[in-house]
């Protein structure tokens, strides 16, 4: 696994990546910047979720220019995605995606199938159209099947 202080790094380099590719003021240079301290400092607050995960960044993308190259301006409005959690940083791996596609990439999602269809409980939430605290209560405090979970009626007390 490869080292990264990002502070000494960035001294080291200052001045060359911004005559190369003049995007340090950019949001995208940002983004760079976050998933290697996420990565590789250890003082940074996600660094438990994701260097200490041994979730690492390919070789390619440990340089601005080669994660630009693949993963080019960020959209608006979306933000770096991994497709596996439990994999790296690299281009087969990553997209660009909105906040609410990403919240379902969690891994503290719960995750159910349901009539061979895999969806996070959110995900089924919209589709059986009963709400998301309904549908958690029901699996928490419950000793329903799946079907039950997911199928039966909710009462509307008072009416």
């Amino acid at each position: 696994m490869i080292k990264v202080d990002l502070r000494i790094e960035n001294a080291k380099r200052i001045g060359k990546l911004n005559i190369t590719h003049n995007k340090s003021k950019e949001p995208i240079y940002h983004v760079w910047r976050s998933m290697l301290s996420r990565c590789y400092y250890k003082k940074d607050k996600y660094y438990i979720s994701y260097g200490a995960r041994g979730i690492t960044v390919c070789d390619v993308w440990h340089t601005f220019e080669g994660f630009y190259k693949d993963m080019g301006n960020r959209p608006k409005g979306m933000t770096l995605d991994r497709i596996d959690n439990n994999k790296g940083y690299y281009k087969e791996n990553c997209k660009w995606s909105t906040l609410t596609e990403q919240a379902n990439n969690r891994r503290s999602n719960r995750v159910i199938t349901y009539k061979n269809k895999t969806l996070t409980l959110i995900q089924w939430s919209k589709e059986m159209g009963i709400s998301y605290d309904v549908l958690k209560k029901r699996i928490s405090y419950k000793n329903w099947n799946i079907d039950k979970i997911l199928t039966m009626p909710v009462r509307i007390y008072g009416k």
